[in-house]
């Protein structure tokens, strides 16, 4: 009887199952977020990118490096090294703004993100390159 519901699909039970149960861990673990949120903040100073509070704690970080071909050449090289780094280039972004995205999550630790920033280093894309 909801009108802007008559052409509508419900979710199943099951998506609606899993939401819920999201929901809940999230309410029960605020450790998970907040270790998130410092994993955020440490690799953006690891990183040399300043943003102010609350988004430095945001934890997908765009690292911006100019040139298509550099994204992606950046991107292959992270892979190759076992990180998944997608470069993100025009038309998603503006020309010229073509980018590496990090996307961090609660399961990732301090030493997985030390052996990122290396590799950002190698690239010459840490503090004073991105």
């Amino acid at each position: 009887r909801a009108r802007s519901l008559i052409y509508s699909t419900a979710l199943s039970p099951l998506a609606v199952a899993a939401a819920e149960d999201a929901l809940r861990q999230i309410a029960s673990q605020p450790q998970r977020r907040v270790a998130l949120e410092q994993l955020a903040r440490s690799t953006r100073r690891g990183l040399g990118i300043q943003v102010d509070p609350p988004e430095d704690s945001v934890p997908i970080i765009p690292v911006i490096v100019g040139e298509d071909a550099r994204a992606v050449r950046f991107s292959q090289m992270l892979a190759g090294a076992g990180f998944y780094v997608p470069a993100i280039r025009p038309p998603t972004v503006p020309e010229g703004t073509a980018r590496l995205r990090i996307s961090l999550s609660a399961l990732h630790q301090p030493t997985m993100l030390e052996n990122l920033l290396r590799q950002f280093e190698a690239l010459q894309l840490g503090p004073g390159y991105a």
